[in-house]
């Protein structure tokens, strides 16, 4: 009968136990993935998950952070358009300022004065995300003749800058 009772009790201890380390690990798990939802920029995805948030210190948290992604995403799509209008308009001085490519930036500037945007059609696609980067395709269509890029951005001190430029192959 003792056997029996001692038994009974390290059964509901390893039950406590184990029920204990599954809710800790969902926790985290939470935790991660609002985390993640905001490192990849999934803004609206975030914002619904919280609604649904019943810990108001994870609530407090993200909701300032939800508000200054809108306004960097904002702030990227117009920083894009102004570069392409810039471009567009053989603007070098506007866009050699938001160049951030060390060295390499004198070597893009020298190549893109060469040539006359006012010609050129400038597509840029929409960005795709990650912490304080985003990048996206840029194809510079003349007559039959089309180029595709791929343009990194970064914010540096609170503004959008290009960080890399590259020809996109195949």
């Amino acid at each position: 009968m003792k056997k029996l009772l001692k038994n009974k009790i390290i059964l509901l201890v390893i039950l406590f136990l184990v029920g204990s380390c599954t809710g800790v690990n969902t926790k985290v798990n939470s935790k991660d993935n609002y985390k993640q939802l905001y490192d990849t920029w999934k803004i609206e995805e975030l914002n619904k998950k919280l609604d649904g948030e019943n810990n108001e210190e994870i609530r407090s948290y993200y909701l300032p952070l939800i508000e200054k992604r809108v306004k960097e995403r904002d702030e990227f799509y117009i920083f894009n358009g102004k570069l392409k209008s810039d471009l567009q308009n053989n603007n070098y001085i506007e866009v050699e300022k938001n160049l951030d490519l060390g060295m390499e930036k004198y070597i893009v500037l020298k190549y893109l004065k060469t040539i006359d945007f006012s010609n050129v059609s400038v597509f840029l696609s929409k960005g795709n995300f990650y912490k304080n980067e985003a990048q996206n395709i840029m194809a510079l269509n003349y007559g039959t003749h089309t180029v595709y890029l791929d343009v990194e951005y970064s914010i540096k001190k609170g503004k959008w800058k290009v960080t890399k430029i590259s020809e996109k192959r195949g």
